[in-house]
């Protein structure tokens, strides 16, 4: 008998849960992102776009920091290369340039997830887009 209510309970439960396919997306109750940095409340998207990637590169850990400045100055010394390559219609050369540039990039943004909310990477992806047109194409 016991056994017959379990079933009986579970069949209830199936239901009447609402299992829609439809293609509206749920809505997110809870975020938690724990030890990220947040927004900035005192900078705005008007803001020199190089400030804005500094003042929040100065909130993360040194190391990181460190990391971060390095992979910039690898990517900015990539651009030149993009335009000589896209310049001279050098398609072997630009596909190089272009894959250093997406490993640079690539490598940013995993530090970026790793360390900044969600909405402060929009606003590093819209601040390096300024800085780095390339990066927006």
């Amino acid at each position: 008998m016991r056994r017959l209510l379990a079933c009986g309970a579970l069949c209830v439960i199936g239901l009447s849960s609402d299992h829609s396919t439809a293609a509206e997306p749920e809505p997110i109750l809870l975020s938690i992102e724990g030890h990220l940095v947040g927004r900035i409340e005192s900078l705005s998207t008007a803001d020199d776009p190089a400030l804005v990637i500094r003042a929040y590169y100065d909130l993360i850990p040194k190391e990181q920091k460190e990391i971060l400045e390095r992979r910039r100055e690898s990517l900015a010394s990539l651009l030149p290369a993009y335009r000589v390559a896209f310049t001279a219609a050098d398609s072997a050369e630009l596909a190089q340039v272009v894959s250093d540039i997406d490993t640079q990039w690539a490598a940013i943004l995993a530090i970026h997830a790793r360390e900044f909310t969600r909405e402060v990477q929009q606003i590093l992806i819209v601040a390096y887009g300024k800085v780095y047109p390339i990066l927006v194409v």
